[in-house]
C-alpha cells in the first residue's frame, strides 16, 4: 500500500512500515486506509529525565493515489497534544484537492506523532 502516498522525503520520518487498511464497518465495500506518521527520537539513548522535542514538521505535503473505483470521502488526522497545548487529542478534518485519480493535501503541523486516516467508499454510493 506504500506506493498510494507519496511524501516528500524526511530524515527522521517513518511511515512505510506504518501503512494499513481496514473495512469501514458503516458503507459496504468502503475502506480506511491508516497511517501511522512516528518521527525517530534525536538522542542515541533514551533520557527519561530530559523532554527533547524535535522541530515541528509544518506543512508536509501529501499525495494519495485513489484505488480505482473508490472515492475519497474525508481526510482526518489526530495527534497527541504539544506541551503548550490543553491534555486532549487534537483531531483535524484536512482540505483535499483531487486532479485525475490523486488526492493532494498538506498534514497539520506536528511533533513526533501524527495519524492519518483516509475515508474510502466505492464511486456507487450516495450519500
Amino acid at each position: 500500500m506504500d506506493y498510494l502516498l507519496k511524501t516528500p522525503e524526511v530524515k527522521d520520518l517513518m511511515y512505510r512500515d506504518f501503512v494499513y487498511q481496514r473495512p469501514n464497518p458503516e458503507v459496504s465495500g468502503g475502506k480506511d486506509f491508516v497511517i501511522h506518521f512516528v518521527r525517530r527520537y534525536p538522542l542515541e539513548k533514551w533520557d527519561l529525565n530530559w523532554s527533547v522535542q524535535p522541530k515541528i514538521l509544518k506543512d508536509l505535503p501529501v499525495n494519495f493515489t485513489v484505488p480505482q473505483g473508490m472515492k475519497v470521502v474525508s481526510v482526518k488526522t489526530m495527534r497527541p497534544y504539544l506541551p503548550k497545548e490543553k491534555t486532549q487529542i487534537v483531531e483535524n478534518n484536512v482540505s483535499i484537492s483531487t486532479n485525475s485519480g490523486i488526492v493532494r493535501f498538506q498534514l497539520p503541523d506536528f511533533s513526533y506523532y501524527l495519524m492519518l486516516v483516509i475515508r474510502l467508499e466505492p464511486e456507487r454510493n450516495k450519500k
